[in-house]
């Protein structure tokens, strides 16, 4: 994966200055997705990984390399949500006479919100010379950590009882994301282009700097061991337009 993306940007860059200025258009736009993430779980039966929506606002740089393929590049502001589910916690409450402990009855719920700047670098193909037409991009994304925040809550026999005190700062500074997506793009006035596409996302690295993720319960002095290798798929519709 790591080489098929060295060598897809080694391939844009080469025909981005191969080209001479007169024939280079330059052209600017603006990209909003929505996306469900889905990320790996390697662990056991007491813990649930909910996959859950992130979104994107992307301001684009789209430079014509000839008339199929274009460049493009910007810089993007994208949030993250990982929702973790530890059923290990056990109340009175969760124990029935007839038919035993109700293992996921009460369970400690953590939920991540993560930012990251990216910088794109793809290759866009369109697949006809109409000005309604299908294309193919494929491309990496380097992203960049701004901040995180936690919010953890204690569920007793399915009811929200106690906010937690949780500690985890253990998500990777840098993400290399590898993207392909699928679109069609169509002419607006004033020589505008709006597009729509689907796009597929998978992390190249993990999303935690460990695969073992410990996170202490400061107010009941407890911790969830969280086993994932963190490396999420991430299913998204985008839109956006050219100006």
């Amino acid at each position: 994966m790591k080489l098929f993306i060295t060598i897809l940007l080694l391939l844009s860059f080469n025909g981005l200055y191969a080209q001479e200025a007169s024939t280079k258009k330059i052209s600017y736009g603006v990209e909003f997705q929505s996306s469900l993430l889905s990320l790996n779980q390697e662990d056991g039966s007491l813990l649930n990984i909910t996959n859950t929506l992130g979104t994107s606002l992307s301001g684009c740089v789209f430079i014509t390399l000839n008339e199929s393929l274009s460049f493009k590049t910007g810089l993007s502001l994208n949030q993250r949500t990982i929702r973790f589910k530890d059923y290990s916690p056990v109340f009175a409450s969760d124990i029935a006479h007839s038919s035993g402990i109700d293992e996921k009855a009460s369970w400690f719920q953590y939920d991540f919100q993560i930012f990251y700047f990216g910088i794109p670098a793809q290759v866009k193909w369109n697949l006809s010379q109409n000005k309604n037409h299908l294309y193919v991009k494929a491309g990496a994304e380097t992203y960049f950590k701004i901040s995180s925040s936690e919010k953890s809550h204690i569920f007793e026999s399915r009811k929200k009882s106690s906010e937690l005190k949780g500690n985890l700062d253990g998500f990777s500074s840098i993400l290399l994301i590898a993207e392909l997506g699928f679109g069609y793009e169509f002419s607006l006035k004033n020589e505008k282009q709006f597009y729509i596409e689907s796009v597929v996302e998978h992390a190249v690295n993990s999303v935690f700097e460990s695969n073992n993720l410990v996170i202490e319960n400061n107010s009941i002095n407890t911790i969830s061991l969280i086993s994932t290798d963190g490396n999420y798929y991430n299913f998204g519709l985008a839109a956006g337009i050219i100006f």
